[in-house]
Formats: structure tokens, C-alpha cells, sequence
């Protein structure tokens, strides 16, 4: 299953389970019919932006079974973790069903957001 389709699962499942809001974020450049150019996002930012109940704000960058950040997705991990921002690296497993990967996301969220540091969901929690 692709990022995309993981992140559509996932986005409900959190909020039904965590205090939290969790918004798909769209990175795009478009042209108008004028010839403008319009960009919407920053190249790099993560899949998932939103914050939880108590104000905290959350990146979380989504990835396929073997796929890795960019240089300027870590570029923006990087620019989180040292603003104090809740960053997630959600990392599908080879094999692992839909189903379960989203919901072991929600449990590493749920770390994530009471621990407030930086989790890679290949290899826990872990101050970046």
C-alpha cells in the first residue's frame, strides 16, 4: 500500500482514538490560466500536520515499507526538532497489513505526544 492510502486510513483512526487534529497537508505548485505561478506549501514539510488538544503542534512524515526522507523532508525534521515540534517518522513494515501499521502509528503518536519527543516508527522513541 502507497503513503497516500496509508495516510487516509490513519488520519481518522487517530483522531478517533487520541486528543488530537490531524490535517492532510498538500504541497503543490499550480499555474493559473494567466500564467502565475502559485506554490502552496514548503518543499519538504510533512505528509500530516496538526496539534493535539492541549496545543502542542505535530509533523508526521509518512513512508512506504523502504522509503526514506529526502533531504529536504530531513531538512524539515530537523527544523522541528529543534523548534519543539512533535516530529513522527511513521515507517510502514514489509508485509505488515494496512490495518496494523496504522494502528501501531496511532500507539507511537500516542508516545510521541505524552513523551514530546521525536519518534521513528522503525525504532521508537528516540531524541534525534
Amino acid at each position: 500500500m502507497n503513503e497516500t492510502d496509508l495516510v487516509r486510513r490513519f488520519i481518522p483512526m487517530a483522531v478517533q482514538t487520541l486528543p488530537v487534529r490531524l490535517f492532510r497537508r498538500q504541497i503543490m505548485l499550480a499555474k493559473s490560466d494567466d500564467g502565475r505561478v502559485m506554490r502552496a506549501g514548503v518543499k519538504g514539510q510533512a505528509d500530516i500536520w496538526g496539534f493535539t488538544l492541549e496545543g502542542r503542534h505535530i509533523e508526521i512524515e509518512a513512508k512506504a515499507a523502504g522509503g526514506r526522507l529526502t533531504p529536504d523532508q530531513a531538512a524539515w525534521r530537523d527544523f522541528c526538532l529543534t523548534t519543539g515540534v512533535v516530529y513522527m517518522l511513521a515507517q510502514a513494515r514489509p508485509h505488515e497489513p494496512p490495518d496494523t501499521t496504522c494502528l501501531r502509528w496511532v500507539r507511537e503518536l500516542n508516545d510521541a505526544t505524552r513523551t514530546k519527543r521525536a519518534v521513528n516508527s522503525d525504532k521508537g522513541v528516540a531524541d534525534e
